[in-house]
């Protein structure tokens, strides 16, 4: 699979309460992986829906860059400021993706077929609503 970047998401859950403590501690973080061979950015997501639930998400140019990082000594400094006991945040998941290349518009990834798309959500609708499908170009923008 050809891939623009490597993503990966890490899910943190801290009780409600601290939630306010674990976003200033996100705020005021040290930045070292900013210097990192192979770091893109980084972005960190509080879940409206579950408070207490962050998303941190970070893009890298490879897989490999991302695990240098992970075992480097700024990570290790980074994270040797997280709090302990009782405020401590509790990872609960992790996720890695790639980010799939994007495609001038109107034409198709090798292999995929040009014809458009339809929209699931779309389609879904159409039995509750007169609502007709939408067309989706394909893309792999969101």
């Amino acid at each position: 699979m050809i891939t623009d970047a490597f993503v990966i998401t890490s899910e943190v859950t801290i009780d409600a309460e601290d939630a306010g403590l674990l976003a200033a501690a996100f705020q005021a973080r040290v930045r070292l992986v900013e210097a990192a061979p192979g770091f893109q950015r980084i972005e960190v997501w509080s879940d409206l829906a579950r408070p207490g639930v962050f998303l941190m998400v970070s893009w890298w140019d490879t897989a490999d860059a991302f695990r240098a990082y992970m075992r480097s000594e700024d990570h290790r400094i980074s994270h040797a400021r997280i709090a302990g006991p009782p405020h401590k945040p509790r990872g609960t998941g992790v996720r890695r993706f790639g980010v799939l290349p994007d495609m001038p518009s109107g034409s198709a990834a090798p292999g995929a077929s040009a014809a458009p798309l339809r929209c699931p959500v779309a389609a879904l609708r159409q039995g509750a609503d007169e609502d007709p499908p939408r067309e989706v170009a394909r893309s792999s923008s969101p």
